[in-house]
C-alpha cells in the first residue's frame, strides 16, 4: 500500500477525525505491516498527479517517507489510533502463510460534514457515537483538493493494486 493519508479520500468540512486500525492478525515487517510517518499529520501532501486523484502521495517522495516511517508492529487485538492526515503505507506481505488483516474505522467530529458522498457506503455513516448531532458545519480555514468520485470501492484500485482477497492474476477493474 503506497503512502497516503485518509482525509483526501473522504474530505469533510473540517479535519477533526481519527482512523482506528484494529489488528486481526499479528503484524510485523515480515507480513508487510503498516508504516506510519511521525509528524506527517501536521504536513499536507497532494494525492493528485497530472490533475487526477491517484490515491497516494507523489511516488518521488516515498524514499523520504521510508526514512522517516516507523513500523506498526503488534499482536492481533492491538489498536492504533492515528490522525486522518497521518501518512501511512505498507510493504508487501513476504510471508508465505501469514495474513495481515485489519479492521479500519474512521471517526469524525459531529460537526464535520462530508464534502461528497462516501465512496464506500456504510449503514454506520454519520452515526454519532459521542456528543450531540448538529446541523451546523464547522469549517476548516484553507483550501482542500476535491477528488472526482471513483468507481472502486477500495483505494487499492486507485493505486493500481489488487484488493485484499483477490487471487493472483485477477485484474482489478
Amino acid at each position: 500500500v503506497e503512502y497516503h493519508a485518509d482525509h483526501p479520500f473522504d474530505p469533510h468540512t473540517n479535519d477533526d477525525g481519527i482512523t482506528v486500525l484494529l489488528f486481526l492478525d499479528d503484524m510485523d515487517e515480515g507480513n508487510g505491516c503498516a508504516r506510519l510517518v511521525p509528524g506527517s499529520h501536521r504536513e499536507r501532501y497532494t494525492h493528485f498527479h497530472d490533475g487526477k486523484f491517484i490515491g497516494s502521495t507523489d511516488p518521488a517522495l516515498f524514499d523520504q517517507f521510508d526514512g522517516r516511517a516507523d513500523s506498526l508492529v503488534g499482536k492481533a487485538g492491538d489498536v492504533c489510533l492515528m490522525d486522518i492526515w497521518t501518512l501511512h503505507g505498507g510493504g508487501p506481505n513476504q510471508s508465505q502463510d501469514r495474513d495481515r488483516r485489519m479492521l479500519i474505522a474512521d471517526y469524525r467530529a459531529a460537526d464535520a460534514f462530508a464534502i461528497m458522498p462516501p465512496a464506500v457506503p456504510s449503514r454506520f455513516y454519520r452515526r454519532i457515537v459521542a456528543g450531540e448531532p448538529t446541523h451546523v458545519a464547522r469549517l476548516r480555514e484553507g483550501t482542500m483538493e476535491i477528488l472526482e468520485p471513483y468507481p472502486d470501492d477500495s483505494f487499492f484500485g486507485l493505486q493500481g493494486q489488487q484488493a485484499a482477497g483477490e487471487g493472483a492474476g485477477e485484474a482489478v477493474q
